[in-house]
């Protein structure tokens, strides 16, 4: 059973959205990029919810979901590191690493064909 309850999940993620926000936007240096990778966050978070041990430690785990998924953007795409390399970096799995791509690619693929 998660430590926190759905609608005090909901309260704080608002109360955190300017702090996320800004950490991925100081990673990304792109606004579209950082507002990608809070969407994936909150996903992530809420999906993740059960991991959580103390509720006092929601926000730490909140940005640290955050800064992961900011910096797997920028390995792959920009800094050219492979899969492998991307999974060490950031102490996640290599399959953790394929299917945040390949929602990240997904995303992009959706948002290119609405223009």
């Amino acid at each position: 059973m998660a430590v926190i309850d759905h609608k005090t999940f909901e309260k704080q993620i608002r109360k955190s959205l300017p702090n996320l926000y800004r950490l991925a936007f100081g990673i990304l240096h792109n606004r579209a990029d950082a507002e990608d990778a809070v969407s994936e966050t909150l996903l992530r978070a809420y999906e993740k919810l059960h991991t959580l041990r103390k509720a006092d430690h929601f926000h730490a785990w909140l940005m640290q979901i955050a800064a992961n998924e900011a910096k797997t953007i920028l390995l792959y795409f920009y800094e050219r590191l492979s899969i492998p390399e991307i999974a060490k970096a950031l102490h996640i799995s290599q399959g953790t690493v394929k299917s945040r791509l390949s929602r990240g690619k997904k995303l992009l693929r959706e948002k290119l064909s609405d223009h």
